[in-house]
């Protein structure tokens, strides 16, 4: 028209005759980005954006199922971040999260005295179990006492279910030539007697363990002399 330019708003000035101004609007041209969940999640996030030449799109977050872990992102865009961000939009494109099935990692440890059979380290996927372990004493010397660790029982062979996360656990055997005797004999006070300091009897006795076992225990009793029935 009279007037050439792209000031908005516009005024004109110095008007000196009839003028006709047309305002011209075209359209902007956008790309579409698309993004996609494969099997083993969802995501957040604005999924269809338009975007100007040039433009980001608004985040868009992968989110896991249980037992799935989301492993990258695959079409017009490979990555593994998450929340992702495309900057500088120069097309259309369709962009799809995967996810996996969670493989925890399982491990059977044992103290000396002892051996596992099995597999001592196990790949197992999100709910499922593992394979059997069990704990063998070395020697006749040994005894399998329990398991420690993520798991504590005494359950032989062991079998872990339900996986969820990692696991450690470690087979705890007995030393069966270092236990106290079975019967130990009281070697004081002689014939069980009472020391009696004033209006208490305090009984003590010690054992005496052939194998010199550390494990030696000393009881003590106290009791009111007047009261033999009240005692700690």
């Amino acid at each position: 028209g009279d007037y050439t330019g792209a000031q908005n708003p516009l005024t004109i000035t110095n008007v000196t005759s009839d003028m006709t101004v047309t305002a011209d609007f075209r359209q902007v041209q956008t790309y579409t980005v698309t993004f996609v969940s494969g099997t083993g999640g969802t995501l957040t996030g604005e999924l269809s954006q338009q975007i100007v030449p040039g433009g980001n799109c608004t985040a868009v977050t992968a989110v896991p199922s249980d037992c799935y872990e989301f492993t990258g992102w695959q079409g017009d865009y490979t990555g593994d971040e998450s929340p992702l961000v495309i900057t500088g939009v120069a097309s259309d494109m369709t962009i799809t999260a995967t996810f996996s099935r969670a493989v925890y990692t399982v491990t059977f440890n044992t103290e000396p005295g002892g051996r596992l059979e099995g597999n001592a380290r196990q790949s197992v996927e999100c709910d499922q179990s593992t394979q059997p372990v069990e704990a063998v004493p070395r020697n006749d010397n040994f005894a399998f006492k329990r398991w420690l660790g993520d798991y504590k029982g005494t359950q032989n062979p062991l079998i872990l279910q339900n996986i969820t996360r990692d696991l450690t656990v470690t087979a705890h055997f007995v030393d069966l030539t270092n236990q106290p005797p079975a019967k130990p004999d009281l070697t004081f006070p002689p014939d069980n007697a009472n020391i009696t300091p004033e209006d208490l009897t305090l009984t003590w006795s010690a054992y005496n363990d052939p194998e010199a076992d550390p494990l030696m225990r000393i009881h003590l009793r106290i009791c009111r002399k007047d009261d033999p029935s009240w005692c700690v």
